[in-house]
């Protein structure tokens, strides 16, 4: 018995986690699977050589010793992943193994300023000792 169903109907698992809001230690085990998979279904030996490259950059990226540097280095490789597999659909793409040190560096800078004002909010919510009395 064959049954079909509507691509449009299936829904991804509720347990699927984006690439952005996953851990560092998530991303490094997922890449071990995606290049192994990679290289199962024969994808270029150069996307393969880039991807590895694109990981291993990160995985020793400095960042790692600052302050949200994690979340920075998760951010870029979601971002940049994405704009990749944009690339190929539109017939071109770029050396994803090579980093772009202005845009992580613009991505840490967007976190910075996202905890920074995460931080004054609740700064700002909290009852000032005149309001406590009254």
């Amino acid at each position: 018995m064959v049954t079909l169903k509507w691509v449009s109907s299936l829904k991804a698992s509720k347990n699927v986690i984006s690439d952005k809001d996953l851990t560092f230690r998530q991303m490094s085990m997922a890449k071990n699977a995606l290049i192994l998979l990679m290289t199962k279904h024969q994808w270029p030996e150069k996307a393969i050589r880039a991807f590895t490259q694109f990981f291993t950059q990160l995985e020793l990226h400095p960042f790692h010793q600052h302050e949200f540097g994690e979340q920075a280095l998760i951010t870029y490789q979601a971002r940049v992943r994405h704009e990749w597999h944009n690339q190929i659909k539109l017939g071109s793409t770029f050396n994803i193994g090579v980093l772009n040190e202005d845009l992580l560096q613009s991505v840490y800078k967007e976190i910075l300023d996202k905890n920074q004002l995460l931080s004054l909010n609740k700064v700002s919510r909290l009852p000032t000792s005149s309001s406590c009395n009254k």
